[in-house]
């Protein structure tokens, strides 16, 4: 593709390509036999573009289709989908099928067929994880080396998590159970108890701190909220940076907003600042 147009942040930059034209997919992509169901921002241009692969947090209120937009209007593919058991998705949500599911998007996208339909460059493609997703992205990167690029926006550490709900005493564990319960509302398959007890079962197999060390080769850009409530920078964000920049200090970068956890004031300047540690990458 062209040097990425940060222009694309606000301004229309299509040219009204008749032939490879801007445009809206529809997605189902199988993961254990299962549907996954997302869409796909197609940018304008034979391609092939590299495209950002977006996951949500838990459960998922926010997908960041903002930055997504911008992407495609930058020249990149944008694509979301919903893990089993999350917003119609078939099947049943749990975490570790979220990275199931992930990894199940990734060979989707690099399939030949499919990434010539959608003008996919299986070579250039992003993980752009948020809260959760974060968490996701850093467990995909680890299984798939291939994947080059990792955005671990407002990103959870669910080990760590796991070790602190662990270690809290009665009154923390019951409000843990009580937030459980109204982010399971919109998932199938599961319940508070049933979270409670899987982050519990995954706190020292799922620590993202033990992912250092193959997390190497990687370009890593990391957004932290300094008002984050729901996954407080001191807890997920500030140890996991420290140490993936003292083990790859080339390929580590941070940016950080004096905002709440899913940035609602300060759109403008994250989507920016994405699309600037894009530009750095060469795109």
């Amino acid at each position: 593709m062209n040097s990425l147009d940060m222009n694309a942040i606000g301004e229309d930059t299509a040219k009204g390509d008749p032939e490879a034209p801007a445009g809206l997919l529809p997605l189902a992509i199988s993961s254990a036999g299962k549907n996954l169901y997302g869409i796909i921002y197609l940018a304008e241009g034979q391609g092939p573009h590299p495209t950002a692969m977006f996951l949500h947090g838990f459960p998922g209120n926010d997908r960041m289709l903002d930055i997504g937009q911008s992407l495609r209007r930058a020249g990149l593919n944008s694509v979301f989908f919903a893990y089993r058991g999350a917003w119609g998705s078939e099947g049943d949500f749990s975490y570790a099928n979220c990275i199931d599911d992930a990894e199940a998007v990734v060979e989707f996208l690099r399939d030949p067929p499919i990434a010539a339909k959608y003008r996919i460059d299986p070579a250039g493609i992003i993980v752009v994880g948020h809260s959760m997703g974060g968490f996701v992205a850093f467990s995909l990167a680890r299984r798939r080396p291939e994947l080059k690029r990792v955005m671990f926006l407002s990103g959870w550490n669910l080990g760590q998590y796991g070790q602190r709900l662990a270690a809290g005493d009665a009154e923390y564990k019951e409000r843990v159970l009580a937030a459980l319960g109204v982010s399971a509302v919109p998932l199938k398959g599961t319940s508070a108890v049933k979270l409670r007890d899987e982050i519990l079962s995954l706190k020292d197999s799922h620590d993202l701190l033990k992912y250092v060390p193959e997390l190497g080769g990687r370009k890593i850009f990391m957004i932290g909220a300094g008002r984050d409530v729901p996954v407080p920078m001191e807890y997920d964000h500030i140890p996991l940076y420290k140490a993936l920049k003292k083990a790859y200090p080339d390929d580590v970068e941070e940016f950080v907003v004096d905002d709440d956890h899913f940035y609602s004031s300060t759109r403008i300047a994250v989507t920016r600042a994405v699309l600037a540690w894009l530009k750095r990458q060469g795109f």
